[in-house]
């Protein structure tokens, strides 16, 4: 919130009385939903816990391209594939879906031919899948994006051709400089001067995802609550929290809502306060990522001044996701979303200049496209659930109220006490 904006009411209210039920259930993510993962640890009995999500860029290089063929081989010394991934892991089933966007090659050669004076791709972009095998290991299979079969155009000395296959590569799953290989993989041949058969050869490096780390799991470890701060619970002492189980949280300090007041002859400057809040959390079942069901049910805030915040559009959905098990810290991201009524949406009456004064009406909701309130959720005795995030102004807001609000409450687990309760996987 820029601190120079000409006349403005800076409001900050505590939020109170706030009761709000929490109820964790399987579901999918927003985005398309896959079976296979692509990760970044180690693949358990072929699960992972920290898959790459949805949008992730990859990258492979390889140095030793080769298509052979009977007018000799060519042999180039770059040649590059990058992609991303079109769809979240979740379940064992079908492969994992992606994209090719480019494809490069460089200091190709024929050995007939000499150097080629045209090595370029076709019939970009080319649709990708992934697919566990075993291990941590896979297939990555190229094909038609709908302009026809992956291929590469080249022009080496008398040969004029266009090579191009639906090619499936294996993928050798690493902590670093993870592979993709082409084996004598058959291509079909176009243009005026082509050989009568060739193959292709490559042995790809990954450098992106993760510097490389890139392994292949059949399915993604599921977020769970854990009594034990553990990469995978249940792998030492700590036990999952089972399904139906409930805890209670309260507000640790005053929930904050930070907007503008802009007036045409000055400003008025108002804090407004509400005492406590709980949380009802309840696990229904478990899910990667984990999400919740969040019942806000029939919020009173109550011994409010000035102002009176009120959630809209109920009830919300809780998206809770364990973070990298390479930094286990028993932590989790939690966002606030939409579970099918409308954006998450907070009004605000205020009262400005005290009792008597001006009514007010402000409504903010949670920005798009994504649509959800940034959160995180810290493990521990007691564990913690926090929304920090800024709300865009919406219809129903009075001339007066800023394009934007700052929204912070943070929540302490009380119930039942004591009690560890880490975000972890299973």
């Amino acid at each position: 919130m820029e601190s120079s904006r000409d006349q403005n009411t800076r409001v900050m209210l505590g939020a109170a009385s706030l009761l709000l039920a929490i109820v964790v259930w399987l579901a999918l993510t927003s985005a398309p939903a896959g079976a296979t993962a692509v990760c970044e640890d180690e693949p358990l009995a072929g699960s992972c816990g920290l898959a790459y999500p949805s949008g992730t860029t990859f990258v492979a290089k390889s140095t030793n391209s080769t298509i052979k063929s009977s007018l000799g081989t060519i042999a180039c010394t770059s040649e590059t594939l990058e992609g991303k991934l079109s769809e979240e892991p979740t379940a064992e089933g079908e492969p994992l879906k992606a994209s090719v966007s480019a494809r490069t090659l460089s200091g190709c050669k024929s050995s007939v031919g000499g150097t080629c004076t045209t090595a370029s791709a076709v019939k970009l972009p080319y649709a990708a899948t992934f697919k566990w095998t075993s291990g941590a290991n896979g297939t990555l299979t190229l094909s038609s994006g709908g302009s026809g079969e992956p291929g590469v155009s080249m022009q080496c000395g008398p040969l004029n051709c266009t090579f191009s296959a639906s090619a499936q590569l294996t993928v050798t799953g690493k902590s670093s400089a993870a592979t993709a290989q082409a084996k004598e993989v058959a291509l079909n041949r176009a243009g005026g001067s082509c050989p009568a058969s060739a193959t292709w050869n490559a042995t790809f490096i990954f450098e992106q995802p993760g510097g490389g780390r890139v392994q292949i799991a059949k399915a993604r470890l599921p977020t769970v609550f854990c009594t034990e701060n553990e990469a995978r619970c249940g792998a030492g002492a700590g036990l999952v929290y089972p399904v139906g189980g409930e805890f209670e949280a309260a507000l640790k300090k005053p929930a904050t809502f930070d907007l503008d007041w802009l007036e045409p002859l000055g400003s008025t400057e108002i804090n407004g306060s509400c005492e406590a809040s709980v949380v009802i959390v309840k696990t229904i079942q478990n899910a990667a990522p984990l999400i919740a069901n969040t019942q806000l049910g029939s919020p009173a805030f109550g011994k409010c001044t000035q102002c009176e915040p009120t959630f809209q559009n109920k009830p919300y959905a809780m998206n809770v996701e364990a973070m990298p098990p390479a930094l286990v810290n028993g932590n989790g991201t939690a966002r606030l979303r939409s579970a099918g009524n409308g954006p998450v949406l907070i009004e605000l009456a205020c009262t400005l200049g005290g009792g008597g004064g001006l009514q007010v009406k402000c409504n903010y909701e949670a920005r798009s496209p994504a649509e959800q309130i940034e959160g995180t959720m810290t493990g521990g005795n007691p564990a913690t659930i926090k929304f920090s995030d800024a709300l865009e102004s919406v219809a129903g807001s009075e001339i007066g109220c800023s394009s934007e609000m700052d929204w912070e409450a943070e929540y302490e687990i009380t119930s039942p006490s004591p009690v560890n309760i880490f975000v972890t996987r299973k």
